[in-house]
Formats: C-alpha cells, sequence, structure tokens
C-alpha cells in the first residue's frame, strides 16, 4: 500500500461488510467495493476470519459450498481458538460475494 494523499480528493475505496444470524446460521454479506482510486486492484483474495463460533457442517458461496481445505480456496476450523477461516476465491472487487 503506498500513502498517498488522495483520499483528500476524494479518491478512495472502501468494501462494505455486514453479518447476520439466524437460529444457528450465520450469513456473512461481503459488497463491492465503492469509490475509486489511482491504482486499484481490479481483482482481489478475501480471507473472512470468524472468532468464537462453532464448527459449520458446511460454508457456502453463493450457493456453492466451499471445500474444506487446510490452504488455498476453502475453508477451516481451528478448534483450539473456535476461529472458523473462509478463503474466497480471487474476484472482482466490484462484486458482491454472500458466505453462509
Amino acid at each position: 500500500d503506498n500513502p498517498s494523499t488522495g483520499y483528500q480528493e476524494d479518491e478512495f475505496a472502501f468494501t462494505p461488510a455486514s453479518w447476520k444470524m439466524d437460529g444457528g446460521s450465520v450469513q456473512l454479506r461481503v459488497g463491492s467495493a465503492e469509490g475509486t482510486f489511482k491504482g486499484q486492484p481490479k481483482r482481489r483474495d478475501y480471507v473472512i476470519a470468524l472468532h468464537d463460533v462453532w464448527p459449520p457442517q458446511s460454508v457456502n458461496v453463493a450457493g456453492v459450498e466451499l471445500p474444506k481445505a487446510a490452504e488455498g480456496r476453502g475453508w477451516s476450523y481451528d478448534a483450539d481458538t473456535f476461529t472458523l477461516t473462509v478463503r474466497l476465491p480471487q474476484s472482482a472487487v466490484k462484486r458482491e460475494h454472500i458466505v453462509d
């Protein structure tokens, strides 16, 4: 990340995120990037860590089940720290993701 003063001229972007619980299920929404700046990447990886959660039976993105995997695209669960880590495939920053 190169420091700049572009933000002073409204050159910045942010990625909104929200979550909701429904019974024993959690849904996370990672919105599309809002705003632009010079050198903004068109694609990026997303890694989501949810702390203090129970292990899931499955993890889905846009209705497609992700594989349980220690590395790469998929998800893993650390029973010692109660942490679920979801690694999404690289995708456009202007694309929304729904993880449940």
